[in-house]
């Protein structure tokens, strides 16, 4: 049972990460999609041309509240700055709920190695599940 935690702290901690890169390639899409110079969006955010930058490069992330400046100025949902792209399309064409579809989009973004990896936690997970459920 002593390994459960320390496999959801890496799982938890490779969420964050995933999460951390979405931004950065969602603020970029989004500029690109409107042909916008870094410059132009740092006016919309109220930052400089330099933070975009560090958004774009994912260095650092910006404030929820500068996401939600961004988001009423194109008419989007802050989601669609902060979640992977793919996430909200393959919530609307499948039968998923937010969690699973972080966790199916998590899960392509991993090497082959970190799937065979996961499936290995998950059978270990399937079996103690299994064995609590005798008990």
């Amino acid at each position: 049972m002593k390994f459960l935690p320390a496999w959801c702290r890496i799982l938890k901690n490779y969420g964050k990460e995933v999460l951390k890169l979405s931004v950065g390639r969602n603020i970029k899409k989004l500029r690109s999609k409107y042909s916008l110079l870094q410059k132009d969006l740092a006016v919309i955010a109220g930052v400089s041309d330099k933070t975009v930058s560090a958004w774009e490069k994912d260095r650092i992330d910006p404030r929820m509240s500068v996401i939600q400046k961004i988001a009423d100025h194109f008419g989007i949902k802050k989601s669609d700055i902060i979640e992977p792209s793919d996430m909200t399309e393959l919530r609307d064409t499948m039968d998923v709920n937010l969690e699973e579809t972080e966790l199916i989009t998590s899960y392509r973004e991993l090497s082959s190695e970190g799937k065979k990896f996961l499936k290995g936690i998950m059978r270990q997970l399937k079996d103690f599940n299994v064995a609590m459920a005798t008990l």
